[in-house]
Protein backbone atom coordinates (compact mmCIF):
# COMPACT_ATOMS: atom_id res chain seq x y z
CA UNK A 1 0.00 0.00 0.00
CA UNK A 2 1.42 3.55 -1.37
CA UNK A 3 2.39 5.57 1.99
CA UNK A 4 1.14 8.86 2.33
CA UNK A 5 3.98 11.46 2.66
CA UNK A 6 2.54 14.31 4.97
CA UNK A 7 3.17 15.47 8.57
CA UNK A 8 0.66 15.79 11.37
CA UNK A 9 0.73 18.08 14.34
CA UNK A 10 -0.44 16.11 17.48
CA UNK A 11 -2.18 18.33 20.28
CA UNK A 12 -2.25 16.29 23.38
CA UNK A 13 -4.07 17.46 26.00
CA UNK A 14 -2.19 17.98 29.00
CA UNK A 15 -2.88 20.25 32.07
CA UNK A 16 0.41 22.75 33.38
CA UNK A 17 2.87 19.30 32.03
CA UNK A 18 -0.06 16.73 33.68
CA UNK A 19 -1.85 14.33 31.61
CA UNK A 20 -5.39 14.56 31.33
CA UNK A 21 -7.76 12.62 29.18
CA UNK A 22 -9.41 14.17 26.41
CA UNK A 23 -12.90 13.97 28.19
CA UNK A 24 -11.02 16.67 30.58
CA UNK A 25 -12.23 20.12 29.85
CA UNK A 26 -9.57 21.61 31.86
CA UNK A 27 -6.39 21.31 29.92
CA UNK A 28 -4.23 23.22 27.75
CA UNK A 29 -3.35 21.37 24.55
CA UNK A 30 -0.25 20.88 23.31
CA UNK A 31 1.41 19.95 19.79
CA UNK A 32 3.74 17.20 19.13
CA UNK A 33 5.27 16.57 15.40
CA UNK A 34 4.81 13.56 13.94
CA UNK A 35 4.56 11.33 10.98
CA UNK A 36 1.58 9.99 9.26
CA UNK A 37 0.03 8.07 6.87
CA UNK A 38 -0.63 4.35 5.55
CA UNK A 39 1.51 2.66 7.70
CA UNK A 40 2.02 -1.14 8.03
CA UNK A 41 0.08 -2.78 11.40
CA UNK A 42 3.45 -4.25 12.57
CA UNK A 43 5.52 -0.29 11.95
CA UNK A 44 7.10 1.38 14.50
CA UNK A 45 5.42 4.34 13.48
CA UNK A 46 1.63 2.49 13.67
CA UNK A 47 2.42 1.57 16.90
CA UNK A 48 3.38 5.45 18.21
CA UNK A 49 0.77 6.48 16.59
CA UNK A 50 -1.67 3.82 18.73
CA UNK A 51 0.07 4.59 21.89
CA UNK A 52 -0.30 8.15 21.23
CA UNK A 53 -3.74 7.48 21.49
CA UNK A 54 -4.31 4.83 24.08
CA UNK A 55 -1.45 5.42 26.36
CA UNK A 56 -0.85 9.13 26.20
CA UNK A 57 -4.80 9.95 26.01
CA UNK A 58 -3.32 12.31 22.88
CA UNK A 59 -6.81 14.44 22.41
CA UNK A 60 -6.30 15.68 18.32
CA UNK A 61 -4.49 15.68 15.81
CA UNK A 62 -4.07 18.48 13.10
CA UNK A 63 -3.05 17.51 9.62
CA UNK A 64 -0.04 19.43 8.25
CA UNK A 65 1.84 19.42 4.84
CA UNK A 66 5.57 18.32 3.99
CA UNK A 67 8.36 19.70 2.05
CA UNK A 68 9.67 17.31 -0.63
CA UNK A 69 12.11 17.65 -3.46
CA UNK A 70 9.00 18.79 -5.56
CA UNK A 71 7.73 21.32 -3.24
CA UNK A 72 4.97 21.26 -0.73
CA UNK A 73 3.00 18.01 -0.71
CA UNK A 74 -0.37 17.77 0.48
CA UNK A 75 -2.92 14.47 1.58
CA UNK A 76 -5.26 12.88 -0.38
CA UNK A 77 -8.82 12.71 0.65
CA UNK A 78 -9.15 9.14 1.06
CA UNK A 79 -5.45 8.32 3.07
CA UNK A 80 -6.80 11.24 5.17
CA UNK A 81 -10.34 9.61 6.07
CA UNK A 82 -8.65 6.59 6.47
CA UNK A 83 -6.02 7.41 8.83
CA UNK A 84 -8.65 9.62 10.77
CA UNK A 85 -11.26 6.51 11.18
CA UNK A 86 -8.64 4.14 12.22
CA UNK A 87 -7.11 6.89 15.20
CA UNK A 88 -10.81 7.70 16.00
CA UNK A 89 -11.30 3.46 16.24
CA UNK A 90 -8.33 2.98 18.73
CA UNK A 91 -9.57 6.43 21.38
CA UNK A 92 -12.16 6.28 24.20
CA UNK A 93 -13.14 9.95 23.41
CA UNK A 94 -13.79 10.88 20.11
CA UNK A 95 -10.33 12.88 18.62
CA UNK A 96 -10.89 16.41 17.12
CA UNK A 97 -8.82 16.58 14.05
CA UNK A 98 -7.74 19.71 12.83
CA UNK A 99 -6.21 21.53 9.77
CA UNK A 100 -5.62 24.90 8.51
CA UNK A 101 -8.02 25.44 5.60
CA UNK A 102 -7.73 29.28 5.97
CA UNK A 103 -8.17 29.54 1.83
CA UNK A 104 -10.25 25.95 1.85
CA UNK A 105 -8.97 22.23 2.26
CA UNK A 106 -6.88 22.54 -0.76
CA UNK A 107 -4.34 24.33 1.79
CA UNK A 108 -3.43 21.04 3.01
CA UNK A 109 -5.96 18.61 0.66
CA UNK A 110 -5.04 17.89 -2.95
CA UNK A 111 -8.61 17.43 -4.02
CA UNK A 112 -10.00 20.36 -2.02
CA UNK A 113 -11.23 23.53 -3.42
CA UNK A 114 -9.19 26.54 -3.12
CA UNK A 115 -10.56 30.09 -2.55
CA UNK A 116 -8.87 33.23 -2.74
CA UNK A 117 -7.49 35.60 -0.01
CA UNK A 118 -9.97 36.61 2.41
CA UNK A 119 -9.23 40.52 1.42
CA UNK A 120 -10.68 39.21 -1.88
CA UNK A 121 -13.16 37.72 -0.61
CA UNK A 122 -13.74 41.00 1.25
CA UNK A 123 -13.20 43.08 -2.38
CA UNK A 124 -16.01 41.45 -3.47
CA UNK A 125 -18.03 43.51 -1.29
CA UNK A 126 -20.36 40.33 -0.43
CA UNK A 127 -20.46 38.63 2.78
CA UNK A 128 -22.57 36.01 1.59
CA UNK A 129 -19.36 35.01 -0.23
CA UNK A 130 -17.74 34.68 2.78
CA UNK A 131 -20.81 32.38 3.89
CA UNK A 132 -20.39 30.39 0.82
CA UNK A 133 -16.48 29.81 1.46
CA UNK A 134 -16.53 28.71 4.72
CA UNK A 135 -19.66 26.44 4.13
CA UNK A 136 -18.24 24.31 1.33
CA UNK A 137 -14.89 24.21 3.52
CA UNK A 138 -16.38 22.90 6.52
CA UNK A 139 -18.83 20.35 4.41
CA UNK A 140 -15.36 18.97 2.28
CA UNK A 141 -13.40 18.97 5.74
CA UNK A 142 -16.30 17.05 7.04
CA UNK A 143 -15.95 14.47 4.44
CA UNK A 144 -12.34 13.92 5.36
CA UNK A 145 -12.91 13.44 8.77
CA UNK A 146 -11.65 17.09 9.58
CA UNK A 147 -14.27 19.15 11.46
CA UNK A 148 -11.90 21.97 13.25
CA UNK A 149 -11.14 24.50 10.95
CA UNK A 150 -8.49 27.00 11.60
CA UNK A 151 -9.76 29.82 10.09
CA UNK A 152 -11.16 32.75 9.65
CA UNK A 153 -8.58 35.45 10.37
CA UNK A 154 -10.60 37.91 12.34
CA UNK A 155 -7.27 40.37 12.40
CA UNK A 156 -7.74 43.60 10.98
CA UNK A 157 -4.88 44.87 8.32
CA UNK A 158 -4.75 48.02 10.20
CA UNK A 159 -0.70 47.88 9.33
CA UNK A 160 -0.15 48.13 5.94
CA UNK A 161 3.75 47.24 6.41
CA UNK A 162 1.90 44.02 7.66
CA UNK A 163 4.50 41.21 6.59
CA UNK A 164 2.65 37.90 7.78
CA UNK A 165 -1.05 39.16 7.90
CA UNK A 166 -2.15 41.40 4.93
CA UNK A 167 -4.04 39.81 2.21
CA UNK A 168 -4.84 37.02 4.86
CA UNK A 169 -7.27 39.92 6.51
CA UNK A 170 -10.80 40.98 5.20
CA UNK A 171 -9.63 44.29 5.38
CA UNK A 172 -8.49 47.52 6.78
CA UNK A 173 -11.96 48.65 8.06
CA UNK A 174 -13.08 46.60 11.31
CA UNK A 175 -16.66 46.78 10.81
CA UNK A 176 -16.20 45.16 7.55
CA UNK A 177 -14.10 42.55 9.20
CA UNK A 178 -16.44 41.79 11.24
CA UNK A 179 -18.93 41.02 8.84
CA UNK A 180 -17.08 39.16 6.81
CA UNK A 181 -15.97 37.31 9.57
CA UNK A 182 -19.43 36.49 10.90
CA UNK A 183 -20.56 35.39 7.60
CA UNK A 184 -17.46 33.13 7.40
CA UNK A 185 -18.28 31.53 10.96
CA UNK A 186 -22.05 31.24 10.00
CA UNK A 187 -20.75 29.36 7.07
CA UNK A 188 -19.04 26.62 9.36
CA UNK A 189 -20.71 26.36 12.08
CA UNK A 190 -24.06 25.77 10.44
CA UNK A 191 -22.73 22.98 8.11
CA UNK A 192 -21.29 20.98 10.97
CA UNK A 193 -17.90 22.51 11.02
CA UNK A 194 -15.44 23.80 14.37
CA UNK A 195 -14.27 28.00 13.15
CA UNK A 196 -11.63 29.15 14.99
CA UNK A 197 -11.00 33.27 14.74
CA UNK A 198 -7.48 33.96 14.83
CA UNK A 199 -5.14 35.31 15.73
CA UNK A 200 -6.46 37.17 19.29
CA UNK A 201 -5.85 40.05 20.18
CA UNK A 202 -5.20 40.92 17.21
CA UNK A 203 -2.08 40.34 14.60
CA UNK A 204 -2.66 43.45 12.47
CA UNK A 205 -1.81 46.21 13.38
CA UNK A 206 2.10 44.67 13.51
CA UNK A 207 5.13 45.00 11.28
CA UNK A 208 7.26 41.64 12.78
CA UNK A 209 6.37 38.29 11.60
CA UNK A 210 5.70 36.30 14.91
CA UNK A 211 7.12 32.97 13.42
CA UNK A 212 10.44 34.60 13.14
CA UNK A 213 10.37 37.22 16.34
CA UNK A 214 7.88 38.08 19.10
CA UNK A 215 5.85 41.46 17.60
CA UNK A 216 4.48 44.01 19.97
CA UNK A 217 1.07 46.27 19.54
CA UNK A 218 1.50 49.70 20.74
CA UNK A 219 -1.68 50.47 20.16
CA UNK A 220 -3.90 51.93 23.70
CA UNK A 221 -6.70 50.17 24.81
CA UNK A 222 -9.67 52.25 23.00
CA UNK A 223 -7.92 51.77 19.56
CA UNK A 224 -7.72 47.83 21.11
CA UNK A 225 -11.20 48.41 21.80
CA UNK A 226 -12.77 49.59 18.42
CA UNK A 227 -10.13 48.23 15.91
CA UNK A 228 -8.53 44.93 16.88
CA UNK A 229 -11.09 43.54 19.46
CA UNK A 230 -14.22 44.06 17.28
CA UNK A 231 -13.89 41.29 14.90
CA UNK A 232 -13.64 38.55 17.70
CA UNK A 233 -16.41 40.06 19.67
CA UNK A 234 -18.53 39.62 16.06
CA UNK A 235 -16.84 35.54 15.85
CA UNK A 236 -17.46 35.31 19.45
CA UNK A 237 -21.68 36.67 18.58
CA UNK A 238 -21.83 34.51 15.71
CA UNK A 239 -20.43 31.48 17.50
CA UNK A 240 -17.06 30.48 16.71
CA UNK A 241 -16.30 27.23 19.14
CA UNK A 242 -12.54 28.40 19.12
CA UNK A 243 -10.28 31.54 19.57
CA UNK A 244 -6.88 30.79 18.43
CA UNK A 245 -4.32 33.27 20.47
CA UNK A 246 -1.90 35.03 18.80
CA UNK A 247 2.35 34.89 19.87
CA UNK A 248 1.94 38.97 20.32
CA UNK A 249 3.22 41.32 23.41
CA UNK A 250 0.43 43.84 23.85
CA UNK A 251 1.36 46.26 26.74
CA UNK A 252 -2.25 48.03 26.64
CA UNK A 253 -2.93 44.92 28.16
CA UNK A 254 -0.11 42.96 29.65
CA UNK A 255 2.73 45.17 31.12
CA UNK A 256 5.27 42.67 30.39
CA UNK A 257 6.93 43.25 26.98
CA UNK A 258 8.22 39.53 27.08
CA UNK A 259 5.27 37.97 27.48
CA UNK A 260 2.94 36.75 24.38
CA UNK A 261 -0.58 37.17 24.47
CA UNK A 262 -0.66 33.30 24.32
CA UNK A 263 0.92 32.79 27.83
CA UNK A 264 -0.55 36.14 29.49
CA UNK A 265 -3.64 35.44 32.31
CA UNK A 266 -4.29 38.61 31.94
CA UNK A 267 -5.18 38.56 27.80
CA UNK A 268 -6.19 35.28 27.73
CA UNK A 269 -8.85 34.79 31.24
CA UNK A 270 -8.92 38.47 32.24
CA UNK A 271 -9.96 39.96 28.80
CA UNK A 272 -11.06 36.94 26.52
CA UNK A 273 -12.67 34.99 28.93
CA UNK A 274 -14.31 37.08 31.78
CA UNK A 275 -14.40 40.64 29.88
CA UNK A 276 -15.77 38.93 26.53
CA UNK A 277 -17.61 36.09 27.82
CA UNK A 278 -15.60 33.18 25.25
CA UNK A 279 -16.86 29.93 26.64
CA UNK A 280 -15.85 28.03 23.65
CA UNK A 281 -11.87 26.40 23.17
CA UNK A 282 -8.85 28.24 23.18
CA UNK A 283 -5.92 26.74 21.15
CA UNK A 284 -2.68 28.30 20.85
CA UNK A 285 -1.02 29.21 17.96
CA UNK A 286 2.36 26.89 17.27
CA UNK A 287 4.71 26.79 19.71
CA UNK A 288 8.02 26.23 17.65
CA UNK A 289 7.18 30.40 16.48
CA UNK A 290 9.37 32.47 17.37
CA UNK A 291 7.13 34.78 19.16
CA UNK A 292 7.48 32.30 22.15
CA UNK A 293 11.05 30.10 21.19
CA UNK A 294 13.46 33.63 21.08
CA UNK A 295 12.50 34.17 24.48
CA UNK A 296 11.63 30.80 26.40
CA UNK A 297 12.95 27.27 26.18
CA UNK A 298 11.01 24.15 25.42
CA UNK A 299 9.71 23.56 28.65
CA UNK A 300 9.28 26.75 29.69
CA UNK A 301 7.10 27.73 26.69
CA UNK A 302 4.95 24.34 26.68
CA UNK A 303 4.64 24.58 30.53
CA UNK A 304 3.60 28.32 31.06
CA UNK A 305 0.70 28.08 28.04
CA UNK A 306 -0.36 24.75 29.21
CA UNK A 307 -1.09 26.66 32.97
CA UNK A 308 -2.97 29.66 31.25
CA UNK A 309 -5.03 28.15 28.98
CA UNK A 310 -6.03 25.63 31.92
CA UNK A 311 -6.48 28.67 34.12
CA UNK A 312 -8.26 30.56 31.57
CA UNK A 313 -11.21 27.43 30.78
CA UNK A 314 -11.57 27.42 35.15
Amino acid sequence: MRTLSRWLLLLGLFGCGLYFKPAISKSGLYLKPAYGGFLSTESLEYKDLLRDVEEKHIGSFAIQTQGSPLGIERSQVYPTAVLVNTLQSHAKVPLLIAADFERGTSMRIDEGASFPHSMAVAATGRPEDAYTVGKITALEAKAAGVPWIFAPDADVNSNPANPIINTRSFGEDPARVSEFVTAFVRGVEENGGLATAKHFPGHGDTSTDSHLDLPTVTSDRAHLDSIELAPFRAAIAAGTSTIMTGHLAVPALDPDPDVPATMSPKIMTDLLRHQMGFEGLVVTDALDMGGVTVRYPPWTKRSRAFCVQKRSSA
